[in-house]
């Protein structure tokens, strides 16, 4: 249920012109085109109440707890598909709080409010030296 409901917030991103983030497609199993329907697209609140519903939301976070886990120790060129996946959780859980207000657990909620600009390279550099 997290994979459908992680690929079409996803989908939603490259059609607003995100970059394509490789390690989110490979942890989807491929994604070779944005895959929404205009209904989707109306009911994006229903996907995200989905993703930080009780039955999801410890899934979300341990796909974030995995990302921390392989950058650890890495080179930080060896990490830019990880920290890429980081922004995009992390653009996840702001529209989630944000934009509609939704409970995303307190991990996630202290993530996205401390890296609240991934999109700045210092950022991301700051994430990634936070993690080794």
């Amino acid at each position: 249920m997290i994979n459908e409901l992680m690929e079409k917030i996803y989908s939603l991103f490259l059609l607003d012109g995100e970059d394509r983030v490789p390690w989110i497609e490979e942890y989807l199993g491929g994604v070779d085109r944005p895959n929404i329907s205009s209904d989707d697209r109306r009911n994006e609140l229903n996907i995200y109440k989905g993703i930080f519903s009780n039955k999801n939301r410890s899934d979300f976070e341990s796909i974030y707890l995995g990302l921390r886990r392989l950058i650890k120790g890495k080179s930080y060129d060896s990490s830019h598909d990880f920290l890429a996946a980081m922004r995009f959780l992390q653009q996840v859980v702001s529209v989630a709080l944000w934009k509609y207000g939704l409970e995303v657990g307190a991990t996630m909620e202290d993530f996205a409010r401390e890296f609240d600009r991934l999109d700045v390279p210092e950022e991301r550099i700051r994430l990634y030296e936070s993690l080794q």
